[in-house]
C-alpha cells in the first residue's frame, strides 16, 4: 500500500532542502571570499615589506641616491619580480631597455651571424641563426653569451658588449656561451654576409627548396612571392628548411600555413581559465604541392607550429633532430610606467596533436649532420630523396 506524504510535510522537506542548499552556497562563497581576501592582505603585506626596505635605503644609504639609481632599484624589482615566476620566456624590460633594443643594429652581430636580444639578467640571448656561417655550427638558439674576452657581459652592459664583439671580430674575439648552464668559449672572426626572411631555389628540375629564417613582420609575403617564383620553374615538390628558425609571429606562420592548407582550423592556444583560441585557420585556396620540412634541435615555438600543423594536417614528413620544445605563447602588456611585460599566457598545439612544449617534435626520420666544415648535408639528402618518390610516385 503506498504511503502519501501530507502538503504540510512536502513544504517542510522543501524548505530544509532549500535552507540547506543555501547553506553550502553560503559557506563555499564564504570561503572563496576569505581565500581572496587573504591573498590580497598577503600580497599588501609583500608591497609593504618592499616600501619599508626602500624607506631604509633612502634614509639610512651613506650617499645621496639620485633619480637614475632610484629608477634602477625599482626596474631591478620589476625585473626580479617577473624572473620569479620561473619561466624564462616571461620577462619585464625597462623603458631604457626597450628604447635600445628598438635600434636595429644593436640586435644583431652580423659577423658572426646571429640575431639577439637582452637577457633580463642582463646577458645576451641568441634568438636567431643565420644558414652558413660560424655560429651555426657552434651556437643554438637560447644560448647566452655571457663572457666577451674575459669581461663579463653583465659588468659591460648590453650595448658596450654588442659594440665590443663588433670591433674585435676583424682581430678575433673569444666569446664564453652559457649552455644548460655549462660556459664554453669560442673564438670568432668577422665573415661578411646577409640573409633574407625567406629564400628559394631550384634543386632539380621539379624540385624546390625555401629556407625560412625568422617568422617575422614581413616573412609571409616573402614566402607567397618565392612559392609563386618557383612554381612559375615548374616546381612539383618542396622541401621547406626551418633548421635554426627560432620562431617568431603566429600571425606571420598563419598567414604563411594559409598558402599551404585547405580550409579549417588547424591550431589552437589554451588558457588557464580553459577557453580556447583558434591561432591558425585557411580558406579554400592553397598550392597542394607535396611538402618535406627540415627540422633540428634549434627550430622552435613559430618553427614547430608550423610543423606539427603540416604534419597532422597533410602528414608531411619531418627529417633531421628533434625540434625544441616551445610551445607556449606570449603576450606583450605596457605598464603605464613605459615598460614592457612580455607574459606566457597559453598553451599552443595542433588540433590533433598534444603540446611538444618542453618535449619537441621527433622527425619521420631521424638523420644527424657532421659539424665537419663542408661535409655533406646528410638531412637535406633525405628530404631530397623522400620528395622526389613523393613527386614520380605519389
Amino acid at each position: 500500500m503506498n504511503k502519501r506524504i501530507s502538503l504540510g510535510v512536502a513544504i517542510a522537506l522543501i524548505a530544509i532542502a532549500i535552507t540547506v542548499t543555501f547553506l553550502l552556497t553560503s559557506s563555499y562563497t564564504l570561503k572563496k571570499f576569505n581565500d581572496e581576501y587573504s591573498g590580497v592582505k598577503a600580497t599588501a603585506t609583500r608591497f609593504k615589506g618592499l616600501e619599508e626596505l626602500n624607506e631604509l635605503i633612502t634614509k639610512n644609504y651613506y650617499s645621496n641616491l639620485d633619480k637614475k639609481i632610484t629608477d634602477s632599484l625599482f626596474n631591478n624589482a620589476m625585473i626580479g619580480y617577473v624572473s620569479g615566476i620561473g619561466d624564462k620566456y616571461s620577462v619585464y624590460y625597462s623603458k631604457a631597455q626597450i628604447d635600445e633594443a628598438n635600434d636595429p643594429l644593436k640586435n644583431s652581430v652580423s659577423g658572426i651571424g646571429i640575431s639577439v636580444k637582452e637577457d633580463p639578467h642582463g646577458y645576451i640571448k641568441v634568438i636567431g641563426i643565420i644558414t652558413d656561417t660560424p655560429a651555426q655550427e657552434l651556437l643554438k638558439v637560447e644560448d647566452l653569451i655571457v663572457e666577451i674576452d674575459g669581461e663579463r657581459v653583465q659588468d659591460l652592459g648590453y650595448t658596450e658588449s654588442l659594440k665590443q664583439i663588433r670591433l674585435k671580430l676583424y682581430d678575433g674575439v673569444a666569446i664564453t656561451i652559457r649552455r644548460n648552464g655549462i660556459d664554453e668559449k669560442h673564438n670568432f672572426t668577422n665573415q661578411n654576409f646577409e640573409q633574407a626572411l625567406v629564400s628559394g631555389e631550384m634543386l632539380h628540375e621539379s624540385i624546390a627548396y625555401i629556407k625560412i629564417t625568422r617568422f617575422e613582420k614581413g616573412a609571409s609575403d616573402l614566402f607567397k612571392s618565392t612559392l609563386m617564383d618557383l612554381q612559375s620553374k615548374n616546381a612539383k615538390g618542396v622541401i621547406i628548411d626551418l633548421r635554426n628558425n627560432g620562431g617568431g609571429e603566429i600571425a606571420e606562420t598563419e598567414k604563411m600555413l594559409d598558402l599551404l592548407l585547405p580550409e579549417g582550423d588547424f591550431a589552437k592556444a589554451m588558457f588557464k581559465d580553459e577557453h580556447e583560441e583558434v591561432i591558425v585557420k585557411s580558406d579554400a585556396n592553397f598550392l597542394g604541392l607535396p611538402l618535406v620540412l627540415l627540422v633540428n634541435h634549434s627550430t622552435a615555438s613559430s618553427a614547430e607550429l608550423f610543423c606539427a600543423v603540416l604534419r597532422d594536417a597533410l602528414s608531411v614528413k619531418l627529417i633531421g633532430e628533434r625540434s625544441f620544445g616551445k610551445g607556449i605563447m606570449q603576450k606583450q602588456f605596457t605598464p603605464k610606467n613605459g615598460g614592457l611585460l612580455i607574459l606566457t599566457v597559453a598553451t599552443i598545439r595542433s588540433n590533433k596533436s598534444p603540446s611538444w612544449n618542453g618535449l619537441g617534435l621527433l622527425p619521420d626520420y631521424e638523420v644527424t649532420n657532421s659539424n665537419e666544415t663542408g661535409s655533406e648535408d646528410k638531412q637535406l639528402s633525405k628530404a631530397f630523396e623522400i620528395l622526389n618518390k613523393g613527386v614520380y610516385n605519389g
